[in-house]
């Protein structure tokens, strides 16, 4: 059962239903590199909500990155823009929590 906190966020911050990195109008391409890792961050997301994985919120934020920059590799502008979505992610990502 949804709770009451819980009902007023998703009516405050729905759910993007277009994936990707960003929140609806404000996001990368979809066919950005780190699109995955956002996906897979957004994933933790649900599950969290649906009270199906245990992950705490900096857990599932240091995976993202740690996901990210596995993809960026050696690649410097990637790393960056890894670093900065993770902490666009941090400091607006608990909103949503």
């Amino acid at each position: 059962m949804m709770s009451f906190l819980s009902k007023i966020k998703n009516k405050l911050f729905p759910r993007d239903p277009t994936g990707g990195c960003g929140y609806y109008g404000a996001k990368l391409p979809l066919t950005h590199p780190l699109t995955s890792a956002c996906d897979a961050h957004d994933l933790d997301f649900d599950e969290h909500d649906q009270r199906l994985d245990t992950e705490s919120y900096d857990e599932v934020n240091n995976k993202f990155l740690k996901n990210m920059l596995q993809i960026a590799g050696k690649n410097l502008f990637l790393r960056w823009q890894a670093y900065a979505l993770y902490g666009i992610a941090g400091s607006v990502g608990w909103l949503m929590w």
